[in-house]
């Protein structure tokens, strides 16, 4: 099945704002960070329904998937979404050490499923 993918506002705030960070430290790492994420992202519309759930997703009771890319140096980030019919929704992206998605972080893309 072929996925439609729509990736939400604060996914792509939390896109910039981790690009805007890496590239204070590496403009380079940045780059590749974005050319990552971005791929990440648009496989989805392939094979979304292969992800396993994220571990948020029994707590916050909604089907909350995760599909992991990598660094160059091999730091593990998460695509955070979910499906609804033939769409797959990118809700958050989150990196090493970041807080796991809250009720909140998702509500924009839960609404109406």
């Amino acid at each position: 099945m072929r996925f439609v993918v729509s990736t939400l506002q604060r996914a792509e705030l939390d896109i910039d704002r981790t690009y805007i960070w890496l590239a204070d430290r590496s403009k380079q790492g940045a780059a590749h960070w974005y050319q990552a994420a971005r791929e990440a992202i648009s496989r989805l519309a392939n094979d979304a329904a292969e992800h396993g759930l994220a571990p948020e997703s029994s707590k916050l009771g909604a089907d909350i998937r995760q599909k992991f890319f990598r660094t160059r140096r091999g730091r593990p980030y998460r695509v955070i979404y979910t499906v609804v019919g033939n769409e797959a929704r990118v809700l958050r992206i989150r990196g090493p050490g970041q807080a796991p998605v809250t009720a909140e972080d998702i509500s924009e893309g839960i609404a109406g499923q």
